[in-house]
């Protein structure tokens, strides 16, 4: 079944339910708003003056989500690395997973857990998720690599990380 038949816009809603096969199942979210360090990828890129480093677009930082790409980068295109640290939920019980839910992204990218590379995705808005449930540890950190090119130019759609980022607990 697909995510929209799961009823995905209880991450915009928020309603804290989900229906599958007619069945209405609980669904607890906890928002990763913040802080999430980013930096650019490429060390080596040149910044062409103090100002731009200085200013409101910064080659690192801390930031607080959901972001869109304008807002950190400027018109730049390329790669940008966002962590953030959690502890793992408490009290899951045998028939819960642990997913991270990204409810709006544009660019592609790979999201990592501990290091660890769990999924590669290509997004124009959509939604994009991953089960951390196998890989968690009691202190955990999830990356997300998100790189932006000139295919499509920074006017048209989204970028960044423009809508909420959850770990939504699920039940079987």
């Amino acid at each position: 079944m697909s995510r929209a038949a799961h009823g995905c816009d209880r991450l915009l809603t928020g309603r804290m339910s989900d229906v599958r096969e007619g069945v209405i199942v609980p669904v607890h979210r906890i928002r990763l708003n913040g802080p999430w360090e980013y930096f650019w990828e490429d060390p080596t890129e040149c910044w062409k003056d103090a100002a731009e480093t200085d200013g409101p677009h910064r080659r690192s930082g801390t930031t607080w989500m959901p972001r869109d790409w304008k807002s950190l980068f400027g018109c730049r295109i390329g790669t940008a690395i966002f962590r953030r640290p959690f502890h793992c939920p408490t009290n899951l019980g045998l028939d819960e997973q642990v997913w991270l839910v990204c409810t709006g992204v544009g660019g592609r990218g790979a999201i990592h857990l501990n290091d660890r590379p769990l999924t590669t995705f290509s997004s124009c808005g959509d939604l994009v998720e991953s089960e951390l449930t196998p890989h968690l540890r009691n202190f955990n950190v999830v990356s997300i690599q998100l790189t932006v090119n000139a295919e499509i130019p920074l006017g048209e759609l989204k970028r960044g990380l423009f809508q909420p980022i959850v770990l939504e607990i699920r039940s079987d």
